[in-house]
């Protein structure tokens, strides 16, 4: 099973400011994927990608609220001791304080079973 830490962003800069001065602000260095639609995020031990996401609504969880998302894959390591919730918890409070955005971060534990339905988020 793959788990991952997700942080879900709403701002209204445009993709690459926000990749620019999150990593400015992170002190990470961020690099642009070929296609500039996703950027690689490094800080020390954890790599993360930037982009837009696919996920759509889930119940009360409106993802679509937050166009951006920060996702790492953790190892296999704790997750709650991981560096990769430690930079997202980071992350998202950077967010909140300088730059004035809304966040949602995520912790994909476990993959919920939907019973051969359509849908399922892992959360």
């Amino acid at each position: 099973m793959s788990r991952s830490v997700d942080v879900f962003i709403d701002s209204p800069l445009d993709l690459d400011q926000l990749s620019g001065q999150l990593g400015e602000l992170a002190g990470a260095s961020v690099t642009s994927e070929p296609d500039g639609h996703r950027f690689v995020w490094n800080d020390g031990e954890v790599a993360a990608i930037l982009g837009t996401h696919p996920y759509v609504d889930d119940g009360g969880l409106q993802l679509s609220r937050f166009p951006y998302v920060l996702s790492s894959r953790v190892g296999s390591t704790n997750l709650l001791t991981s560096p990769e919730l430690a930079m997202a918890r980071h992350v998202a409070d950077l967010l909140r304080e300088q730059l004035g955005s809304s966040v949602l971060v995520v912790q994909d534990l476990e993959r919920r079973d939907t019973g051969g339905r359509d849908g399922g988020m892992a959360l």
